[in-house]
């Protein structure tokens, strides 16, 4: 396995020991409101500390799919078992993943409850593997001995998941697409630069037969360059996007939208300013925020951009700019993980402040 640096940057986000038994209901009730709120739900974290890759995977207003660690995680990395709890109207049951993630990021995709996708190094294998739970009992299947996969992943269809990783057969790491498709893993390694490290941390279905990968081309001397790809659904292409150098592995791009209202995030330019595209089907434009500012995921929340400011909170796009809006609560808040609910009606944000983990739903008027 060939590790990344970035690998290395982690966010360990504290939750008390014995946190209170689950309480699986949504404070208030739900349902689309005159002025916008934000309803939490209650998590427990059995035994320890949850990590920064806890994460949440929508279905609809009262099914969603809520993965965390048990911990805490120690320098250097650990094995930690993987809790995937389930929300089901107002009940909530847990199942343990038998796998563990070294340096966790919440990895996990699906269709539905009973179709998931979970992502790690189940048993310490290097290159990886997965595990599919289909509401009773989880199924291992290892990937091929030339991948390293899971780094993000999409469920497109409940016998099709894609994911992105790096192909080993060379000295180079080459990006790689994962495919299942209902009995085993094919890999496809992507076109890239010759000799170049790629490493691709994002991956997302913007619309039927089109689907697009982001991650960085190492450049040499500390420096990278955004790589971009799209299937058509026939061939992989390499997209050619503005130049947007930055230090090594800075952080981690994202991926959203449709095919012709596209957004890129996640590039620390060499000019301190954080800097997006924007793509409208046929240009592509540059975003910058230049303000302090790390605008990480972002969602379409009926006709508004919303984005993941981390520790600066969240913001909306104006046209011009990223506004900040009211966060989920209002002390220290980081907001780790950024999710649509399907159709639009709410979105979902996972992360931490003063108190722990929370994980919370919007709806109503932002």
């Amino acid at each position: 396995m060939k590790f990344r640096t970035g690998d290395a940057r982690k966010f360990v986000m504290g939750a008390a020991a014995g946190l209170l038994a689950f309480a699986a209901a949504l404070l208030p009730a739900q349902g689309a409101q005159a002025a916008g709120s934000w309803q939490f739900v209650q998590q427990p974290i059995p035994g320890g500390f949850s990590t920064g890759g806890a994460t949440i995977l929508p279905f609809s207003a009262t099914s969603a799919v809520l993965t965390e660690h048990e911990g805490p995680c120690g320098i250097g990395g650990c094995w930690l078992p993987e809790y995937v709890w389930n929300r089901n109207g107002s009940a909530m049951t847990a199942q343990q993943a038998s796998h563990g993630y070294d340096f966790p990021e919440g990895r996990t995709a699906g269709t539905a409850p009973d179709d998931l996708w979970s992502f790690g190094y189940p048993g310490g294998i290097a290159n990886g593997g997965v595990e599919h739970w289909n509401g009773t009992t989880w199924t291992t299947y290892g990937f091929p001995s030339t991948f390293s996969g899971g780094t993000d992943s999409i469920a497109v269809t409940r016998n099709e998941v894609l994911t992105v990783g790096t192909d080993n057969t060379t000295s180079v790491w080459r990006p790689a697409v994962g495919r299942w498709s209902g009995g085993a893993w094919s890999v496809t390694v992507l076109p890239s630069p010759a000799g170049k490290d790629v490493h691709v941390d994002a991956i997302h279905q913007a619309g039927p037969n089109d689907i697009w990968v982001v991650g960085e081309t190492q450049m040499g001397k500390g420096v990278t360059e955004m790589y971009v790809a799209r299937f058509n659904g026939t061939t992989w292409t390499q997209v050619a996007v503005p130049a947007l150098n930055a230090p090594y592995d800075s952080v981690r791009e994202q991926i959203a939208g449709t095919s012709t209202d596209l957004w890129i995030t996640g590039k620390k330019t060499t000019d301190g300013c954080f800097t997006s595209l924007r793509f409208n089907g046929t240009t592509w434009t540059t975003v910058p925020t230049c303000d302090g500012t790390t605008i990480g995921s972002v969602v379409k929340y009926g006709t508004t951009w919303v984005a993941n400011g981390g520790s600066t909170g969240l913001r909306k796009w104006t046209g011009t700019a990223w506004s900040p809006i009211p966060s989920p609560r209002t002390t220290g808040t980081v907001v780790s993980r950024f999710t649509a609910e399907p159709g639009g009606a709410g979105f979902w944000a996972v992360g931490n402040d003063a108190t722990g983990l929370f994980v919370s739903r919007f709806t109503g008027a932002l």
